[in-house]
């Protein structure tokens, strides 16, 4: 019996655990809202866990004690870095930084739908009117979910920002 310690997996495991476990601790350090409640605190607070538990998840599978020595073939070619993945995880990074700063330019509603836009042709949606449903829902649900439901409320653009325009804010 070995050990089969994949490398990168064994990283990456650890990596994530590190970037959950200090994702968490600044996500607690978010003060609450007013009235007490989890409020703008919510979010990050279930993203950083799920980042740490996914890197614990991914540390210890990297870590599993197999029955043979070297992975058969089907095991090894299941564990080649799909490049098709790799250029849409890299998109969708880039993505997030346009995003960030789109936000504060032209606002949550409209930087979220030029995103959502990308983001679906990204992983192969083609169909027009399902990337104009998706483009106009997405924001639209984000916005009732956000700020409606949780009252975390988005910045204010330098540029333009629709919610105000619209009176949505």
């Amino acid at each position: 019996m070995g050990v089969d310690t994949n490398k990168q997996a064994v990283i990456t495991g650890l990596v994530l655990t590190l970037l959950g476990i200090g994702a968490t601790i600044s996500a607690l350090l978010i003060e609450r809202d007013y009235s007490g409640g989890f409020g703008p605190k919510l979010f990050p607070l279930i993203a950083a866990i799920s980042l740490l538990v996914m890197g614990l998840l991914e540390l210890f599978g990297s870590l599993r004690i197999s029955q043979h020595s070297e992975a058969s073939a089907p095991e090894q070619e299941a564990e080649q870095i799909d490049k098709g993945a790799l250029t849409r995880i890299l998109g969708l990074l880039v993505l997030a930084i346009i995003y960030i700063w789109l936000i504060s330019k032209i606002g949550y509603l409209l930087s979220t739908g030029i995103t959502t836009f990308f983001v679906m042709l990204l992983f192969g949606v083609r169909n027009p009117l399902v990337l104009l449903i998706t483009v106009i829902l997405c924001p639209i649900a984000y916005h009732a979910i956000f700020f409606w439901g949780l009252g975390v409320y988005p910045p204010y653009s330098e540029w333009f920002d629709l919610a105000t325009f619209l009176g949505v804010n």
